[in-house]
């Protein structure tokens, strides 16, 4: 009889814990799934210019153009109120998602579609030197 019951346990057990594996794995996909929706998100830090209707941003090692949305039509707003002048760059930390250049279109090779705002700062050094030209 205690065979039996140490048989009873142990199968309840292994049953309850087999269980709980598939439970945990699938609460585990669902957690990798939000994990790769946000790891096609990089935060980004350079400099932002938009000007005549094409935009960039430019970092150390990348240069980046840059699709326009609603919170690219924010990022816009916020850098122009920092801007010097019109071809100021304004440093900028941004998430967004990097994707090759459309088919058949003359752009940089990558662009990036900003889906957060993380910081618009002051734009670093001296204000850029005007050359005006006499007539």
């Amino acid at each position: 009889m205690k065979k039996f019951a140490f048989l009873f346990v142990l199968a309840v057990s292994i049953i309850s814990c087999k269980n709980e594996t598939k439970a945990d794995d699938a609460s585990s996909d669902s957690k990798t799934t939000v994990t790769d929706k946000e790891s096609t998100l990089k935060t980004i830090e350079g400099e932002f210019l938009f000007v005549d209707g094409a935009g960039v941003i430019m970092g150390k090692n990348f240069i980046y153009g840059v699709s326009l949305n609603d919170v690219t039509e924010e990022l816009i707003k916020q850098a122009a109120s920092k801007q010097r002048d019109k071809f100021d760059m304004v440093p900028v930390v941004i998430r967004g998602e990097i994707n090759p250049k459309p088919q058949g279109t003359d752009s940089w090779d990558e662009i990036v579609t900003i889906k957060e705002i993380i910081k618009v700062l002051e734009p670093k050094g001296e204000a850029p030197i005007k050359i005006e030209t006499g007539k």
